[in-house]
């Protein structure tokens, strides 16, 4: 039978990107409702089994890589033959002339690439929800037993990330906050009803942020 993991929610998400003398990237995630969100045992079991078998799968991928490789290592005289031929090639290329105008207009769009990497890029995120709800049931059992659930109310997170470009040589500026209220409840079997694990909501403020640098070099 189908299982519900997550209940039906109104979001809206907001994008600007804006390219000038600053690569300025604007996202916004709003949730216009209460984020209901069950989670089972046996769903975690899953999780976690599709999480070590996909990293298994790299690990095996890289072994077979590293084992291909060794049985294509090609011989010296194989590696004359192509250092031959290469520099043959280069003799071809500086016989045929100048480049044609197609090649002109790609090494004038690689430049203008390279360009956009040295730019400057600002990054800024700014996610808020009026509740989250997350719920841990125990399925091991044939049936769907409660055992607590996490609420966080008023959820408040933005951040910013201020990347100098790849030319210059300070490293990159960020700072973020994050503002929320936390409830917990469990699932009284002996009642059958929901009872308060915490007596009061705990609210969590994070701050953290790295500035430019101000040391001088000599």
């Amino acid at each position: 039978h189908p299982v519900s993991i997550l209940e039906p929610a109104k979001f809206s998400i907001f994008y600007y990107q804006k390219i000038g003398e600053v690569h300025l990237t604007d996202l916004k995630f709003v949730t216009l409702t209460p984020i209901d969100l069950t989670i089972s045992m046996q769903n975690a079991a899953l999780a976690s089994a599709l999480a070590t078998s996909i990293s298994d799968s790299f690990s095996t991928n890289k072994e077979t890589s590293e084992d291909e490789a060794e049985l294509h290592s090609i011989s010296a005289r194989e590696a004359r033959r192509i250092a031959r031929l290469d520099s043959e090639l280069d003799r071809v290329e500086d016989i045929d002339g100048p480049m044609t105008p197609s090649e002109h207009s790609t090494d004038v769009s690689v430049h203008v690439g390279q360009q956009i990497e040295q730019m400057r890029k600002l990054t800024r995120l700014k996610m808020t929800s009026p509740e989250v709800i997350l719920t841990l049931t125990n399925d091991f059992q044939g049936l769907d037993e409660a055992l607590f659930k996490v609420i966080a109310m008023n959820w408040v997170f933005g951040g910013e990330l201020d990347y100098p470009g790849a030319s210059a040589s300070e490293k990159p500026c960020f700072g973020f906050n994050m503002n929320t209220s936390f409830l917990a409840d469990y699932f009284d079997t002996a009642s059958n009803r929901w009872e308060k694990f915490l007596t009061s909501p705990w609210e969590i403020t994070l701050n953290g942020s790295r500035g430019p640098q101000s040391r001088f070099h000599s």
